[in-house]
């Protein structure tokens, strides 16, 4: 007997999107805090790496753990990030 692997699921035009839930109360309190970090360095954009820079302060809802099983260091990626965003400063 063959098992047929099955392909995961690709969104379409065609895919109702009115299923799709507004984002969680955690969601939305972090990226408050994204907007918060950015404007803090002085930007009028927020990009990934406040984002991270967020989610990596927060543990319990963004662990660090499944980063490093793929072999990335979330301290150096914070380290690059930190210095990233004080880069951006005018």
């Amino acid at each position: 007997m063959r098992h047929h692997r099955k392909e995961p699921h690709r969104m379409t035009n065609e895919d109702n999107t009115s299923e799709i839930s507004t984002p969680t109360p955690a969601l939305q309190a972090l990226f408050q805090a994204a907007v918060e970090l950015a404007a803090a360095a002085g930007t009028h954009q927020v990009g990934p790496e406040h984002l991270f820079l967020v989610w990596h302060n927060n543990p319990g809802v963004f662990p660090a753990e499944p980063l490093r099983a793929m072999g990335f260091d979330p301290v150096a990626i914070l380290e690059h990030l930190t210095t990233a965003v004080s880069d951006m400063t005018p």
